[in-house]
Parts: structure tokens; C-alpha cells; sequence
């Protein structure tokens, strides 16, 4: 009882996880009556087993063998059997050939391999293995000493394994506490949603995209296909085609209220990809102003404590864009109202007015046809056909995927269209289909206008070229 009671307070002593398997060894050794011991590590997936600590006090130091195949270890057996492993002489033991070379070179004869209801670090299960210098007999009572003395192991290095991961789940609590510290005093100090979105690339394990559905805004952490895209390119990605398909599943994914992981399905003309994400709204006062897009490394989803942080990430990005959101409630300045300013020349600051273009869907700094269209005067004209043609040609452009800005000025429309710098047939042939289309699905009222819209369309872009209109 005594020898146990020095066992436990010594194995009860402190320390990592290494100091306590050494601990361990070395009690096992001295209060049990064995000359060497160690611990060996089982990788029963490699075919293997590892010496993790030893107990020799031998004065002479010499290389020693640290890695056993299992099918010449009685460790394997232990383990399988649960139960202890005794071999009174190695020497003349035919069974394991590996145990009766060593022990010839290092001059032992009786062997002990007890299992141990534990792992280490790596998840892996645990042995102990004594030998003696003579052959030992070993009775029930000795076994059941040895097993006592293992089992007291055991409980220590499971203690063990609760200190680590409670020092583990701390650090993080303390990390997710002071990234929201840091991420608050970004936004407060005036930083735009670029620069916080590179500093989530250095807190977050995943790549995300942070969508603004106010600024019409992409902006990325990192890339989340490397072998594909580097970072350069995967933003320059996200400015173009890409950008515009992961904006609109992320608005239908808010809109559904959908969280659970999903596939988008991108389509970049000549090649076409496919990724799984998770969307997850950016909400201020209860209304959708944004996403965040996140591309995870495996379907598994992180703990109470990588929720916490996201949650953490969702405010700081949340109040970065309400500050757009308040500004801009108070700005009443629609895409007609835009468009008047620039025809005028009523602006002064070319950043600004490039900046408002973005967030109205409209790209400025790009090449485009402008289709200029007036309504010609007649006493049978309905009073509401802007309204009718406008409300006709958004919808079917959406249906036809072609990029339109259709802004309503006075009796009349002007469509913003996207395209190269000489416009071709094609785009016409396109708008073509878009406007006998309209006159087809338009009320019976509007189809004569409807006609009216394009061909003088047609005209100004035959008469102007690629730029219609100025």
C-alpha cells in the first residue's frame, strides 16, 4: 500500500503529458522489481509500434530500437486481448523473435506487457512493457500490483488529456474575445470592408467572401480554390461574371433564409466550377444589408467557440455596413437622379460618382452601349406606359440573362448596356429578341410603344455605333 501510495504522488506530481508517462515508467520499474521498462505507442493503421519514453538506468548509452513491427510485438496481442502479456524467458522464446534478439544484446530474460486504458497526444493506445535480468516468475498477486500501478497511469494521463483541452478551449475563448475586441476597433476607427476582410484572412481557417448588397461589393478573404485561382485572380473573379452569380445566390439564399451548406455552381464562359459554401446574412435592424460567403476546408462545421467567432465576425462586418446603411437612407439619390447629375455635369468629385454608380449596379469605369428611347407623342398614349415598358424590360432582360440598367426619364427610357469597346451584331441581335419579346408579353396598351422602343433603339445604334445617345 505504501509503494502505491508513493505510485500515485508521484504520477500525481505535475507536469505534461510526457513527464507523467516518464513518471509512470519509472514507479512501475522501482516498486515492482524490473530492471528496464518503457512505453510504446501502437499504430495498429502503420503496422507499428513506438517507444515513446523508456526507463534505463544503465550507464551505458548506446542506440536502441524505437520502432517494433506488431507482428513480431506481444503489444498487439495485449491490446487485442486486454489482458496482460507474460514471457518468462525471452531468450527461448520462439514467438517473438525481435524481443529474444534484444534480449541477448541488452541482457534481459523475463518480459511483462501490460495494456493501459489510455492514449497519448496523437489518439494512440498505450502499452507498458518491464523486463527483468533473470527469469521472474510472476504471480497473481504481482500482476495485480502491475495492473494497479497501470490503471493509476491511466486516470493521470486522461487527467491529462481534460488539463490540455481545457487550456486549449481557454486559449481560444481568450483568441475569439480579443479578435472581436480587434475586429470593433477596426470598424470604429473608420476601416472599409477590404481592409477588414484581409484581416479575416488571418483569423478566420476558411475563405470567405463578404457580400454588400448595399454597395454592390464583393470583396474576398483569400481564394478558395489555390490550385485555381491565386488571390489576384480570384477578386479579379469576383469583378466579373463570377461575383455577379455568387451575389445573386447569396440574395436567394438570405431571401430563403437558407444556412445549411450548399454548391455554387460557377460559369465563367469557358470553363465552369463547382464549390461548396455557407451563406450567412449580415442583418442591421432586422433587415438583410448583406453575406458572408463562406468557402469551408471540410464538411465538418467548428464548436461552441468557432461559432462564437464567426458571430464575432457577423457584428464587425454588420456595423461596418451599417454605416453605409445610414448614410445612404438618407440619400434619396436614385439611378435617374444619378444619371441626370452626370448628363448635367452636376458633379464634382469623378470618385464619388463612380462609387454611387457601384452601388446602384451600375459600372461607370466600363464600356457600354446607351440606348436612348422617346415615347412619341399622340392623344392615345396610356399614362402609365414608362412605368409598363420599364417594369416589361427589366423583367425579360433578367430572363434572358442580359445585363441592363433601365432608367426611367420622364416619357421616355435610357438602357445602360454592358458590352466591348466596338459593339458588335450580336448585341443587337440579343436586344432584338429582348424588345419583340416585350411587345409580346406587354400589355395590349403598351405594344405599340414597345415597338416604338425599339426601333428607335435600333436606329441610334446603327446611326452612333457601340455608344448611343453621348
Amino acid at each position: 500500500m505504501r509503494s502505491l501510495r508513493d505510485v500515485a504522488s508521484r504520477i500525481n506530481s505535475g507536469g505534461d503529458l510526457d513527464t507523467v508517462l516518464r513518471d509512470l515508467i519509472r514507479a512501475a520499474c522501482e516498486h515492482g522489481g524490473w530492471a528496464l521498462g518503457s512505453i510504446m505507442a501502437i499504430d495498429a493503421a502503420h503496422g507499428e509500434a513506438h517507444v515513446i519514453v523508456r526507463h534505463d538506468p544503465t550507464l551505458l548509452r548506446r542506440p536502441l530500437e524505437n520502432r517494433w513491427e506488431l507482428a513480431t510485438s506481444p503489444a498487439l496481442i495485449a491490446l487485442q486481448r486486454n489482458e496482460p502479456v507474460y514471457i518468462r524467458d525471452a531468450r527461448a522464446s520462439e514467438e517473438f523473435p525481435g524481443y529474444r534478439r534484444e534480449a541477448f544484446e541488452r541482457d534481459y530474460r523475463t518480459v511483462l506487457v501490460l495494456p493501459m486504458s489510455c492514449f497519448d497526444a496523437q489518439g494512440r493506445p498505450l502499452v507498458l512493457n518491464v523486463v527483468s535480468r533473470g527469469v521472474t516468475d510472476v504471480s497473481g498477486d504481482d500482476l495485480a500490483f502491475m495492473s494497479m500501478i497501470v490503471h493509476l497511469g491511466g486516470i493521470a494521463v486522461a487527467r491529462e488529456h481534460q488539463l490540455r483541452a481545457q487550456r486549449l478551449a481557454a486559449e481560444q475563448l481568450q483568441n475569439a474575445l480579443q479578435t472581436q475586441t480587434i475586429l470593433l476597433q477596426e470598424v470604429l476607427s473608420g476601416g472599409s470592408t477590404a481592409a477588414l476582410s484581409t484581416m479575416l484572412a488571418g483569423l478566420l481557417p476558411e475563405a470567405i467572401v463578404v457580400v454588400d448588397f448595399a454597395g454592390n461589393a464583393l470583396t474576398a478573404s483569400r481564394s478558395p480554390a489555390p490550385l485555381r485561382y491565386d488571390d489576384a485572380a480570384w477578386q479579379a473573379a469576383l469583378d466579373g461574371t463570377i461575383g455577379a452569380q455568387i451575389t445573386s445566390v447569396a440574395r436567394d439564399a438570405v431571401a430563403a433564409g437558407r444556412v445549411e451548406p450548399q454548391s455554387l455552381h460557377l460559369d465563367e464562359g469557358a470553363q465552369r466550377s463547382q464549390i461548396a459554401a455557407r451563406i450567412e446574412a449580415l442583418d442591421v435592424d432586422g433587415q438583410p444589408v448583406g453575406a458572408l460567403v463562406i468557402f469551408p476546408e471540410s464538411g465538418e462545421s467548428g464548436g461552441d467557440l468557432q461559432r462564437l467567432l464567426l458571430d464575432s465576425v457577423k457584428f464587425a462586418l454588420s456595423v461596418q455596413m451599417m454605416r453605409s446603411v445610414i448614410r445612404f437612407r438618407f440619400e434619396t439619390r436614385t439611378l435617374t437622379e444619378l444619371f441626370f447629375e452626370i448628363v448635367e455635369r452636376r458633379w464634382r468629385d469623378a470618385d464619388d460618382i463612380v462609387l454611387r454608380g457601384r452601388r446602384l449596379g451600375l459600372a461607370l469605369g466600363a464600356p457600354a452601349w446607351m440606348i436612348v428611347v422617346d415615347f412619341p407623342d399622340g392623344p392615345t398614349q396610356p399614362a402609365d406606359i414608362s412605368v409598363d415598358c420599364h417594369h416589361a424590360v427589366s423583367r425579360l432582360a433578367r430572363q434572358m440573362n442580359l445585363p441592363v440598367n433601365v432608367i426611367a426619364v420622364g416619357g421616355g427610357l435610357v438602357c445602360l448596356v454592358p458590352g466591348e469597346k466596338n459593339g458588335g451584331p450580336s448585341g443587337r441581335r440579343n436586344w432584338r429578341a429582348a424588345w419583340s419579346k416585350s411587345c409580346a408579353t406587354a400589355s395590349a396598351a403598351s405594344r405599340s410603344w414597345c415597338s416604338a422602343v425599339f426601333a428607335t433603339g435600333s436606329r441610334a445604334i446603327r446611326r452612333n455605333g457601340s455608344v448611343a445617345g453621348g
